[in-house]
């Protein structure tokens, strides 16, 4: 038989006809837009064995085609009609096939990843900065002499009343703060910075000094208290008002740091309150 040649491309072609667009299927996509594999036939191990037979037939359909076209230039079979059949049956299949190979290899290249086992690692976590040492130049060694000769060479004014030590500026403000240092056995434990603001001003820099430590320091191991309508618009007023709104604080096991807005005498004022838990002897 003139066409027996062929019989084992047809036989492979019908063997698996369009594997890929009968069985490969994309991830389902879910309506967050993440694409997740279902349970059935989709993304299962191992299913590249699909595009690859369709690129095996698009080859037998291809083999079709050339062996139809060298009998049909003969002579004797130029108008033989078996082989224009064949002929025809090849250009169909090699496009078709041609496409399931190429949907069966995108659909496994999508799949591929998922795959894989999720592993749940947990977020790499930054190492969170430790109470500091100092502040302002100010340590917690420093003996009451220290401190003021640290505080005249800032050119600020120092008092000492009792054991509590005072660098003032001359014109206090956000920018150049006062610090109020309390002396315990002889060297410093507290050191709070004194920020003075304007009324119509103070809940702004509470807001950047705020976001200031936490950029620091991390998030503070305790939240700042809910405040009233009024402190939210005006700490100001609210203060002046008896309210006494809480702020952030930060904790170690050396020692924290407070946030705090206060109102001393007839204004209000910001406190960056630093204690340390150990002070060291001099």
């Amino acid at each position: 038989m003139k066409l027996a040649g062929s019989g084992g491309y047809g036989a492979l072609l019908l063997l698996c006809f369009g594997c890929s667009l009968a069985g490969e299927q994309l991830p389902q996509t879910s309506s967050d837009g993440a694409r997740r594999p279902s349970a059935n036939r989709r993304c299962r191990n191992n299913d590249i064995s699909r595009p690859i037979a369709d690129s095996i037939s698009t080859l037998a359909a291809a083999t079709w085609v050339i062996y139809a076209n060298r009998q049909l230039s003969q002579p004797q079979n130029a108008n033989d009609d078996a082989y224009k059949s064949l002929r025809a049956a090849g250009y169909i299949a090699v496009p078709l096939f041609a496409m399931s190979a190429i949907w069966g290899f995108y659909v496994e290249s999508e799949c591929s990843g998922r795959r894989k086992p999720i592993v749940n690692e947990p977020p790499a976590t930054a190492k969170r900065a430790g109470f500091p040492g100092s502040v302002f130049g100010f340590d917690y060694q420093m003996n009451p002499e220290r401190a003021a000769a640290l505080c005249t060479s800032k050119g600020q004014e120092w008092t000492l009343e009792g054991s509590t030590g005072l660098c003032q500026s001359k014109v206090a403000t956000v920018v150049v703060p006062d610090l109020r240092l309390e002396f315990r056995l002889g060297t410093a434990s507290e050191i709070t910075v004194v920020y003075r603001s304007p009324p119509n001003g103070i809940n702004q820099n509470y807001t950047e000094l705020y976001a200031a430590t936490k950029k620091n320091y991390g998030p503070p191991q305790v939240e700042p208290a809910h405040v009233s309508a009024l402190c939210a618009q005006s700490l100001a007023e609210c203060l002046a008002n008896g309210e006494h709104p809480s702020g952030p604080i930060w904790q170690w096991a050396d020692g924290s740091i407070e946030l705090r807005p206060i109102w001393q005498e007839d204004h209000a004022l910001l406190e960056l309150h630093y204690t340390h838990e150990d002070a060291p002897l001099k």
